[in-house]
């Protein structure tokens, strides 16, 4: 399970201030299980019961991120598990994390985290 997951899980004080926010950790799960996975958003709202509108609204509110990049800081944080293994080609990593294509992958990974894959491998590698 990616670290920002952990990390929204464990925010008591934003859970206690708002007690309904409990009704969206499942989203939480739904959204990045697996990662590979593309739920849309109204799949996802109607997984808690609110309209894709107001279930964005809220989330963002409760976690102080939105589902999007949420679903996309854990699709990086899978990849980078994934790159840590030499064996995994480029190709595979952008696939197993739910990137439709390996462009789209390279360019989330370096907005993300300011390098290339490529280069993000060859650090933790070394």
């Amino acid at each position: 399970r990616p670290a920002v997951v952990d990390w929204l899980r464990l925010r008591p004080g934003d859970l206690a201030a708002d007690p309904d926010s409990h009704r969206l950790v499942p989203a939480i799960d739904f959204m990045i299980n697996p990662v590979s996975a593309q739920p849309d958003l109204p799949k996802i709202a109607a997984s808690v019961k609110l309209s894709p509108f107001h279930f964005h609204r809220r989330f963002a509110e409760s976690f102080g991120i939105t589902p999007k990049n949420l679903r996309v800081a854990a699709q990086i944080a899978f990849a980078q598990k994934l790159l840590t293994d030499p064996n995994v080609k480029l190709i595979d990593v952008a696939r197993l994390a739910g990137f439709a294509h390996q462009s789209h992958f390279t360019s989330r990974f370096k907005q993300r985290t300011g390098m290339t894959p490529t280069r993000w491998r060859s650090l933790m590698t070394e």
